[in-house]
């Protein structure tokens, strides 16, 4: 029996180092530099590009590269109730932090 020559799977990449002029398109449609990610701990590129062809060459359906996604998916899995909670307070703080910026400073 061959294997199929498909294989469908979803890699999970955490925080990647960018190229150094890679520029991004901000709110006004002007290109700008994309913001430096010094203070981040980061994958390299080639750490990224190898983990997804080793995984293609495993056939993996998920694989999670970063140790916060990974603690995430062990999370989830004992108590998707609790991430559940967890992710829908940090919406709320976030929309709340949207709106309060969003207001006028003139008319506040």
């Amino acid at each position: 029996m061959e294997q199929p020559i498909i294989h469908v799977g979803c890699i999970y990449v955490g925080f990647t180092q960018n190229d150094k002029a890679k520029r991004t398109i901000n709110s006004n449609g002007h290109l700008i530099p994309l913001g430096s990610r010094e203070n981040i701990k980061t994958q390299t590129q080639e750490r990224v590009a190898k983990a997804i062809l080793e995984s293609i060459r495993k056939r993996k359906f998920i694989t999670t590269l970063s140790n916060l996604g990974k603690i995430q998916q062990l999370a989830n899995r004992i108590s998707p109730w609790l991430v559940e909670k967890i992710i829908q307070r940090s919406v709320k703080t976030f929309n709340k932090q949207n709106l309060n910026s969003a207001k006028d400073p003139i008319t506040n």
